[in-house]
């Protein structure tokens, strides 16, 4: 289930929207002494597995910037994130796609 460090898509969203999420998602996790938040691909709100088609490492921020490179240049204050993609043959050749984040350089400040 969504919790207030996990988030689930099932497919590409605007790249404002997840510099918003990974941004909420890292400040909560920090908030409940989580060292990370989630923002999952493929999977709906229902919980179901459906994979996805969204693939960050193709995809753009605004004009032609990878989105990667577009975010971290964007989000103020910085968030420190990883993506991972996964390919699973039983979902057709979907992806999984997890973007995880923190907030703090060093991610036990904020534990204290």
């Amino acid at each position: 289930r969504e919790t207030e460090r996990i988030e689930f898509k099932e497919n590409k969203i605007k790249p404002e929207l997840i510099g918003e999420y990974l941004s909420a998602l890292s400040n909560s996790a920090c908030l409940n002494k989580n060292r990370y938040g989630y923002l999952v691909f493929g999977i709906t709100d229902e919980l179901k597995v459906v994979g996805t088609k969204f693939k960050p490492f193709s995809e753009k921020g605004k004009g032609a910037e990878p989105l990667e490179n577009w975010l971290l240049r964007n989000l103020k204050p910085k968030v420190n994130f990883d993506i991972l993609e996964l390919n699973f043959t039983n979902f057709n050749r979907y992806y999984w796609c997890i973007f995880y984040s923190s907030s703090f350089f060093n991610w036990k400040s904020c534990l204290h």
